[in-house]
């Protein structure tokens, strides 16, 4: 394994699971800093994953946020998603709403369909546009996103019960103006 970033990452696999080998935490974290440190993007996901639920080591929020943001720059639509998720919640990083949607935007315009799925979200309940919300989680759903799915069937019957509101009020002042 000591030349093959592919063969570090899925030796580290091997020793996180305890398939062929004993379960070894701390050997996985190893393999998988090696194979991020070549810079394979299955590595540095990973990486970032023990860093995040204290796999090998204790958590460290500073230092998966730096390996997911190392993946979300590389073109890894599931690094943007998970960068978003750590600037929305603040997690190894200050809270920052807009670079949340940011990221969660990049990551759905590269096909990622929790992405759009997050892009949809951050429209609607932090811009108020729900036409455009609704656009979105269609194409999460489009993309196999169940939960999109049924946020688009909830924001469809809020948008007619509005529309059915705003018709009847429409008719109303047209009454009283006769």
């Amino acid at each position: 394994a000591a030349g093959s970033p592919e063969a570090m990452c899925n030796l580290a696999l091997l020793y996180e699971g305890g398939v062929g080998v004993p379960a070894d935490p701390e050997k996985a974290l190893h393999w998988f800093e090696q194979a991020a440190l070549a810079g394979n993007d299955l590595g540095i996901y990973h990486l970032a994953r023990c860093y995040m639920s204290g796999i090998g080591t204790e958590a460290r929020p500073d230092l998966a946020f730096q390996w997911m943001k190392k993946l979300a720059e590389n073109g890894v639509s599931d690094g943007m998603y998970n960068l978003g998720l750590m600037y929305q919640y603040g997690y190894g990083t200050a809270e920052d709403p807009e670079l949340a949607y940011t990221w969660y935007r990049k990551a759905a315009e590269a096909g990622d369909s929790s992405g759009m799925r997050a892009t949809a979200w951050c429209i609607e309940h932090r811009y108020g546009a729900p036409d455009q919300a609704l656009e979105w989680y269609r194409r999460a759903t489009q993309a196999g996103d169940e939960e999109a799915a049924a946020e688009a069937e909830r924001l469809e019957g809020s948008l007619s019960e509005k529309a059915a509101a705003d018709h009847a009020g429409e008719a109303e002042r047209t009454d009283s103006n006769d």
